[in-house]
């Protein structure tokens, strides 16, 4: 057995080790001899470049990009609301006051009837 492997075969007793193997399928034994038996393969060999860290990547720059411009707009809204909300400065209409009031706006008299009694036309 390999080097480091318990009797069952487990690993068991030292740090495990992972092995690649390569079978072929032979039908002339003569051929056996060209190819490798068994071939042992360390890890650390097939490990490419390390990964670009998320926010350096295409998508990863863009999917920032998207949270970072949901967030401002929250935050905008938010602002807004609670400004609204609060009340912000009191209108003069919510003021009580003493002094009387300016005459309502709507004036249910035909539009010729209000024009004769004004004698102008506004």
């Amino acid at each position: 057995s390999g080097s480091g492997s318990g009797a069952d075969g487990t690993g068991a007793g030292s740090t495990e080790i992972d092995i690649t193997t390569t079978a072929y399928l032979v039908e002339d034994r003569d051929a056996l001899e060209d190819l490798p038996s068994a071939e042992v393969v360390d890890p650390d060999e097939f490990k490419g470049p390390e990964p670009k860290p998320f926010h350096l990547r295409r998508e990863g720059r863009i999917t920032l990009a998207v949270v970072g411009l949901l967030l401002l707009a929250v935050v905008v809204l938010v602002g807004v609301y609670s400004v609204n909300s609060s009340g912000g400065t009191q209108l003069a209409a919510e003021v009580p006051t003493t002094s009387p009031t300016q005459a309502p706006t709507f004036d249910s008299r035909p539009t010729l009837q209000v024009v004769q009694d004004r004698g102008i036309v506004r």
